[in-house]
């Protein structure tokens, strides 16, 4: 608690007390004692009274035995003994500056001051006499006034570990590393919520600094917040710090200090404020104040001008190398000590800290903020991830042997790096297995506090997800996602200015990255789960499997597990075999296979013998691949549902292929000779689902399939094409090569379908299943005539073309027309990824600007227009123009966007979120969020939201959207804005904050 010596109201009580007995006579005398000796006190009368006046009135001021320091310095003794050592200040109401008494002498101490102005104003006596009597007062006196805090009483019950992975986001930080080898002054802040650690690190700084001052004769100032429990904090930190600089300063030294904190209150008064407002001060100093409650008013200062007063002191005391440590400042309070530490002493190490973050950080001070870079690292590691989500889950039973196999047990119990690989055959079940192994692994005991990272390549997804870069986007995500004690991995990489565009973060960045864990401090284990290695690219597959088996290597000090699973690969069969765990599926998965052919014949009712031969047969022939028993099943599902007894079921199982390649190509052949209906319907089928760029949903294929080809059907025939049994369709004349997933996504069955139609589908001997490479120019073509065909129809021409006088229905309305094209979304986002698959295919690049103009006639599409025009151009690296109808087509966009929230509409969201990102190309630095805000679009706003955007972007003028929301006065987003986190404190280029804003808004 504060040390302030007795309570001050009683203090007073006495003191003024004590001045009615004993000093009424040397008052109505008009004297001052000074050391015993009397003079004449020249007096003012006002109103028929006399009235001692010094300054602005008279002084009575006793003080005994007047000594002088080593220093030279005037010291007044006996400064405990509060009744003795007074002074009265009598207030003069009378302004007359012709009166006599100022052309007298006014006693201080041993001085005289001579007033021989007489326009000298009493106010300007005051400040005169203020002046002089804090160079008076001694550092015993002040001190007793002081209201300080005992600061080593602060200890932590846990010690700051360096090597203590919940400290790395301040030990292993580059700004940290950066202040600690600092050979000249040097500042650190640090901003973190209670329970991470600054405390600690404040207390590891603090005696690091003492024992370093003891040998340089430093000085060493602290302070914890923490220790102050009233609203006085500002005060006792300042107080504290006094008293601090004066317990390091030499000998002698005290007064002067005093001296020097005293005056620069004084004069900081008199600087800061108005004539009004500075005369008002001083008529604050009334008749017969006591001194001690003269030195607290001087006391009574601004925090600021506290500040000001402590450097003054810090300067006085002469201090060459400083140290000062505060834990859970404000920020203003920060900032104001930081910039005059700086100028009071020519070297100074400066470590601050913070509960809250700081929006303006002074200049020549290192900022950390805990986990702001971490989240900000996380937004620019973005990637594809569709495969995980469509891999079939393990039959009921399988898989257990993994966690008995004496290869695994040896991999996991390791307390070194290791790599297990699970090689495969094509179809034995690995994915699976990879799976099965990630879900698994969160649940036992002790991984719970593990990293588990993961990634499946394919071929089946989205351009990206057989790329090495994506699969590195990925494991990075994850694992700094877990862990945020691993971002120091990341930083050095994350600010290089090399890197312009982090959301194209680079290949060799990324692996340098993961490559550096093989020097993490933690031994917790970290998981790499990675799949499906054969479907990667092959460019560059060599160095990735290098740098798995480095991070493996037994001679780091971390903890990587890589699960590695694949089809036999001569890269990994030289690299792993020799030195890591291997599992081969075919080897394994026996009883998986016996179990889940038992099951599914059970369902077709075969009991007895026929079940036994059945499943020895499935099982005999399977040879591990988990695929093929699959095909059977579907086969022989197929018999039973046409009346096929027993006996029968069981002859078809023997004619079917045993090997993969024979089974695909049966199923081929039938669909080869099937009807030419069906037929056109397959060719279309396979085209869209082999070289579209992500995996088509049934909704998306049956749109693609009502555009016939080379044709430009109307309106009316485009929905008579579409087939309502889709599903079915699928699943016909696809020929069971085709599977529909959970999410309605369409994909291949296998990868090993996929790939024999590759091989197969050139060499068809049936002229009419050939797909030749004219294959994407068709492709890119069937996507600009269906956006031509949306924006052509009567609907649109008719009803949604006056947007003048469109109302929020109207809005409506065009969202749910919009909606109904449910490839929209697919052919805005990759429509220049096709033309650019098309090569010099002029007549397509012409079909597409075409589309971009026509688009732009109507108001309501120019959006959409604009949006294709601008992809193009940057495709093509050329400059994209001022769009003159900007502002219309963004209010179209925002509107439709809002209007399409609630309830989502899923196509047109996508659609329509896609345009808005290229709107951070907006002249005036708007980006999306801030745009929805700023026109109070509260479902526009929350769908921005659910994209991860920034919150707290600012624009050209520095407001962010919650700036924009307080400015209106628009409650739901606002408080949209803030659950979502945004920044309350932000200010703007004009000093602003939104919390500012929306005060006077109330």
């Amino acid at each position: 608690m504060p040390s302030s010596g007795a309570p001050r109201k009683k203090r007073k009580q006495q003191i003024r007390q004590r001045q009615k007995q004993q000093g009424q006579q040397g008052s109505e005398e008009g004297h001052i004692q000074v050391d015993g000796a009397s003079s004449v006190q020249p007096a003012i009368v006002q109103d028929g009274a006399s009235q001692n006046i010094s300054g602005r009135g008279s002084i009575s001021d006793t003080v005994n035995n007047r000594n002088t320091s080593n220093s030279g310095n005037t010291t007044i003794s006996n400064c405990n003994n509060t009744e003795d050592n007074t002074r009265t200040y009598y207030q003069a109401k009378h302004y007359d500056t012709s009166d006599s008494a100022f052309h007298k002498e006014v006693h201080i101490g041993d001085t005289i001051h001579h007033y021989s102005q007489p326009d000298i104003p009493i106010d300007a006596q005051t400040r005169v006499f203020l002046e002089q009597i804090v160079q008076k007062i001694p550092w015993d006196t002040l001190r007793r006034l002081l209201s300080f805090t005992d600061q080593d009483k602060q200890q932590s019950t846990i010690p700051f570990d360096r090597e203590n992975p919940e400290h790395f986001w301040i030990s292993k930080n580059i700004d940290f590393t950066q202040w600690e080898s600092a050979n000249d002054s040097r500042a650190l802040l640090l901003s973190a919520p209670p329970g991470h650690g600054t405390a600690e690190f404040c207390l590891h700084v603090i005696k690091g600094a003492r024992e370093k001052a003891s040998q340089t004769n430093g000085s060493v100032l602290y302070f914890f917040c923490s220790s102050v429990t009233n609203n006085k904090l500002s005060t006792i930190l300042t107080h504290t710090l006094l008293h601090q600089v004066v317990c390091y300063s030499s000998d002698g030294k005290a007064n002067s200090i005093a001296a020097a904190f005293l005056s620069a209150l004084v004069s900081g008064h008199s600087q800061r404020r108005s004539q009004d407002h500075f005369q008002r001060y001083l008529q604050d100093f009334r008749v017969n104040d006591p001194l001690d409650e003269t030195v607290e008013k001087i006391l009574n200062a601004p925090d600021q001008e506290l500040i000001e007063a402590l450097a003054e002191a810090i300067k006085e005391a002469g201090i060459q190398e400083l140290s000062i440590v505060v834990d859970g400042l404000q920020a203003d309070i920060a900032c104001w000590l930081f910039q005059h530490i700086r100028k009071a002493t020519p070297k100074s190490e400066v470590l601050f800290t913070s509960r809250h973050p700081f929006e303006q950080i002074p200049g020549g001070m290192s900022y950390i903020e805990y986990d702001k870079e971490r989240k900000e690292c996380l937004r620019f590691l973005q990637h594809d991830d569709t495969r995980y989500g469509k891999i079939s889950k393990e039959h009921h039973g399988s898989l257990e042997w993994l966690w008995t196999h004496p290869h695994y047990l040896e991999w996991s119990a390791s307390t070194t790096s290791s790599l297990l690989y699970i090689e495969g055959k094509p179809g034995s079940g690995k994915s699976t297995l990879a799976k099965y192994f990630q879900q698994t692994l969160i649940e036992k005991p002790n991984a719970r506090s593990s990293t588990i990272a993961h990634y499946f390549y394919t071929f089946r997804g989205t351009k990206l997800e057989h790329t090495h870069v994506n699969m590195l986007r990925s494991l990075l995500f994850r694992i700094l996602q877990q862990d945020e004690s691993t971002f120091f991995h990341f930083q050095k990489e994350f600010r290089n200015p090399q890197h312009h565009n982090l959301l194209e973060w680079p290949y060799d960045s990324l692996k340098k990255v993961l490559s550096s864990f093989a020097n993490h401090p933690s031994t917790k284990p970290i998981y790499l789960i990675l799949d499906a290695m054969d479907e990667s690219e092959n460019d560059d597959r060599r160095s990735i499997i290098q740098l798995l088996c480095q991070l493996c290597s037994k001679k780091n000090h971390c903890n990587i597990k890589v699960f590695l699973a694949s089809r036999p690969l001569a890269e990994l069969k030289h690299r792993i075999e020799e030195s890591h765990h291997v599992i081969r599926m075919q080897d394994e998965n026996t009883d998986d296979i016996v179990r889940f052919a038992d099951d599914f014949l059970r369902e077709l009712k075969l009991t007895g013998k026929i079940l036994g031969e059945a499943k020895d047969y499935i099982t005999e022939n399977a040879q591990g691949v988990f695929v093929w028993v699959n095909l059977v099943k579907t086969e022989l599902l197929d018999y039973a549902e046409t009346g096929y007894t027993d006996a029968e079921i069981l002859d078809a199982l023997r004619e079917l292929p045993p090997e993969l390649e024979d089974f695909y190509k049966k199923m081929f052949d039938r669909l080869e000779n099937g009807q030419r209906r069906d037929i056109a319907i397959g060719i279309r089928l396979f085209r869209f689902v082999l070289f579209t760029l992500r995996p088509f949903t049934v909704e998306e294929l049956r749109d693609a399939l009502a555009m016939l080809d080379n044709q430009n059907p109307p309106y009316e025939e485009f929905q008579r094409n579409k087939i309502h049994e889709i599903d079915r369709r699928i699943e016909h004349c696809g020929g069971n090569f085709l599977e529909i997933k959970d999410d309605r996504a369409v994909q291949f069955m296998h990868q090993t379908a996929r790939e024999f139609l590759i091989r197969n589908i050139p060499n068809a001997s049936n002229i009419k299943f050939e797909i030749n490479d004219t294959v994407h120019s068709a492709i890119t073509t069937t996507w600009v005539r269906y956006l031509m065909l949306c924006f052509t129809t009567p609907c649109m021409r008719d009803t949604f073309s006056k947007i003048e006088s469109w109302s929020p229905g109207d809005f409506r309305a065009y969202a749910e027309y919009l909606n109904e094209w449910s490839l929209i979304e697919y052919t805005l986002r990759y429509i220049t990824d096709h033309l650019d698959l098309c090569g010099p295919d002029k007549e397509v690049s012409q079909l597409v600007s075409t589309l971009a103009r026509h688009l732009a006639q109507n108001q309501a599409s120019y959006f959409l227009g604009s949006f294709i025009d601008v992809r193009i151009r940057q495709n093509n690296g050329q400059a994209i123009p001022v769009n003159e109808h900007h502002e219309s087509s963004e209010n179209i966009k925002y509107s439709t966007l809002n209007a399409a929230a609630e309830p989502k509409l899923p196509h047109v969201v996508k659609a329509l979120l896609l345009t808005c990102k290229q709107d951070n190309l907006h002249a005036e630095g708007k980006t999306p969020l801030i745009i929805s805000s700023q026109k109070g679009l509260a479902g526009a706003t929350r769908l921005l939201l659910d994209l991860d955007l920034d919150k707290d972007a600012r624009d050209n003028c520095g407001r962010t959207a919650l700036h924009y929301a307080t400015d209106n006065g628009d409650e739901a987003i606002v408080q949209l804005l803030v659950e979502q986190g945004a920044n309350k404190n932000i200010n703007d280029n004009y000093g602003k904050i939104a919390l500012d804003i929306a005060v006077k808004k109330l």
